[in-house]
């Protein structure tokens, strides 16, 4: 005997359920259980009494973000997010004026309400402001961190239950199960598995460092959406590692309305989501509202799967962090806006490589012009300079240069930083691989990156 205590809600406006994360099992066979208490902390004591899995209300001030997965390097104490992937966190401290990353927490933004109102992206109001967020304490970015928020209210505002979403077939967070989601594999032993508060799949052994080939499936329940017209999905995922140019087929997200327990006979539909490898870290990359395809509006036994797909030569990994299957218009895609145009470098005196590198070893920083060929990307996430030529695991967020188009002694190359904005847009190998080999003038600074003579704060370029 089980008595669950509660809130609950109409689904679908018939149906009875719980409210997620709003319910407990109050007691099983007899033996009783009261639900943990949320506790009300600062900053201060958040990092001071970090307890991973807490419940907690933190109060604190909007002092910043984090730029990429390092905490201590990408700790940034302003409101001028211009990436729309760095819309997923804050920094929160007990002073508006805190500038130290160890006197501050990060909070990971969920996808929907919370991530709305509070990210510094579409908000940049919101910087330097007083918050109460309720969530979990948890390790984030390897520090005590805020996670799961699930109420985010700003001074002033009155505290208020949130909304709970009534018109959602699926709301799965995938924390610490696959919920109502099942698992199949076609081709190899690699199944979905539970990690990191995510849904995650990977066919590459780190043990023996061997890519293997896969086909693992993550498969809904059954969606009745007979009385409906227009539905949507939304989640967050991110990608890496996959075979250049194959991450489509590699992460399908699929639909079916024929699927009797065997992904294998079903008849399988793709459904687009413009799907993007992160070269650069594990920054999860959210959707949007997807439109669920017309033919499957007014069909019962609807059923949405990711499947995965590696090969002996890249075994690729994909983590899922929630889905969301509700009834209601999708996004509108927005029109593309027209590119920026680059500012013209500066001219005069233009350094080549070697010169830059002599004037870096004499003591000579700050604003300088370079020329030189775009020849390969140095590793992200490293923190001296690993150089690889070429487009393999190149980076969003730097080139290297060289004098020479056909430079194979990384000795004589350079990293350079791309700031977020119109100079990471238009050179940047990962969107324009066409760049590589070409003749490239920028305008920037002068400064040791990757310990050593590097090139940052770029404003303005040419290829040619």
């Amino acid at each position: 005997e089980v008595i669950i205590y509660g809130k609950v809600v109409n689904y679908k406006g018939n149906t009875p359920e719980t409210v997620q994360n709003e319910a407990y099992i109050y007691s099983h066979n007899a033996t009783t259980a009261e639900p943990e208490e949320t506790v009300e902390m600062t900053v201060a004591e958040a990092i001071d009494n970090f307890t991973a899995g807490k419940k907690a209300i933190v109060k604190g001030y909007i002092v910043g973000w984090v730029e990429g997965q390092s905490y201590e390097s990408g700790a940034k104490f302003n409101g001028n997010v211009t990436d729309d992937t760095e819309k997923t966190d804050v920094l929160l401290a007990d002073s508006p004026d805190e500038t130290d990353p160890a006197k501050c927490i990060p909070v990971q933004l969920p996808s929907g309400a919370v991530r709305s109102k509070v990210n510094l992206k579409d908000n940049p109001d919101n910087y330097k402001k007083f918050v109460t967020l309720t969530g979990i304490i948890e390790a984030y970015f390897g520090v005590p961190g805020l996670k799961s928020v699930t109420k985010a209210l700003f001074e002033g505002e009155e505290d208020s239950e949130d909304t709970p979403v009534t018109d959602a077939y699926i709301n799965e967070t995938f924390a610490s199960s696959f919920g109502t989601f099942t698992t199949a594999q076609t081709v190899g032993n690699y199944p979905w598995v539970i990690d990191y508060s995510c849904a995650k799949v990977t066919a590459y052994d780190s043990a023996s460092k061997e890519n293997n080939a896969a086909e693992s499936w993550l498969v809904s329940p059954a969606i009745d959406f007979s009385k409906e017209t227009e539905a949507y999905i939304i989640f967050d995922y991110v990608v890496r590692y996959t075979e250049s140019g194959k991450v489509k087929d590699y992460s399908q997200l699929l639909i079916s309305n024929d699927y009797t327990d065997d992904v294998a006979t079903a008849t399988w539909t793709a459904i687009d989501y413009n799907v993007k490898e992160n070269t650069a870290d594990w920054t999860f990359y959210n959707t949007g509202k997807i439109a669920i395809p017309a033919e499957f509006m007014g069909k019962e036994n609807v059923r949405i799967a990711f499947k995965y797909t590696s090969s002996a030569t890249k075994a690729g990994t994909w983590e899922v962090k929630n889905v969301v299957v509700a009834k209601g218009a999708a996004d509108t895609p927005e029109t593309p806006e027209t590119p920026d145009t680059p500012d013209t470098p500066d001219e005069g005196n233009v350094l080549t490589v070697e010169q830059l590198v002599a004037a870096y070893n004499s003591g000579t920083t700050g604003a300088a012009t370079i020329t030189g060929y775009i020849v390969g990307t140095s590793e992200a996430g490293k923190s001296k300079f690993t150089p690889i030529l070429g487009l393999d695991k190149a980076s969003n967020t730097n080139i290297i240069i060289a004098d020479n188009p056909n430079e194979t002694d990384t000795s004589k190359c350079i990293p350079v930083q791309l700031p977020s904005g119109v100079v990471r847009t238009g050179v940047n190998l990962v969107d324009n691989p066409g760049n590589l080999g070409k003749k490239i003038t920028l305008t920037g600074e002068i400064q040791k990156y990757f310990g050593m003579a590097g090139f940052k704060n770029a404003t303005a370029y040419t290829i040619e």
